[in-house]
């Protein structure tokens, strides 16, 4: 559902408790330079659906603990993505940054243990592709894929080598993301 503020800031979230609370504090501070779309990814993977924004200047805000989701969202290329326990100054502070044509992620420091395709691979694993539907989009062999998938396992040291594991790592239910 998509809620225009006084700000002239749209707030885009499918959790309507996480939206009224955004949209209450941000009645509170002056309106930016432009219009701004605020997508909260609540629930997480909200942001990845094909959301419409309003505004040539869009944020997403997350508390997806995964570091490979973070980038997943910056490479839908909003104006700012912000990840972590913020306050509404600092979330503040990147909407008016934002308006004034700053570009910006807002994430904690983490260790990047992925290459780009290896990322890409634990999406499509992640959102429950198989190995044939994940070769088929990169024009590769399933055991390459297979191998790959291996090989992104041992990196981010799953509890279990398997892609249930790795669904679970990606989506933030499972795993050590501060390592």
């Amino acid at each position: 559902m998509i809620v225009k503020t006084k700000l002239s800031t749209y707030v885009i979230c499918n959790n309507e408790f996480y939206r009224e609370s955004v949209m209450a504090m941000l009645q509170n501070y002056p309106a930016p330079e432009k219009d701004v779309t605020i997508v909260i990814d609540a629930p997480w993977g909200f942001a990845f659906q094909r959301v419409q924004a309003k505004s040539e200047v869009w944020i997403v805000i997350t508390d997806s603990p995964c570091p490979e989701y973070w980038e997943d969202l910056w490479d839908l290329e909003p104006t700012a993505v912000v990840a972590g326990n913020k306050s509404i100054e600092e979330i503040m502070q990147v909407i008016y940054r934002a308006a004034s044509g700053e570009r910006s992620k807002v994430i904690p420091f983490y260790e990047q243990k992925l290459t780009f395709k290896e990322r890409k691979i634990l999406r499509f694993c992640a959102q429950g592709c198989t190995d044939k539907e994940i070769a088929k989009h990169f024009e590769q062999s399933q055991q390459t894929i297979s191998n790959s998938l291996k090989v992104i396992y041992d990196k981010l040291e799953l509890p279990q080598r398997n892609r249930t594991s790795a669904a679970l790592y990606y989506w933030g239910i499972q795993g050590n993301h501060s390592k």
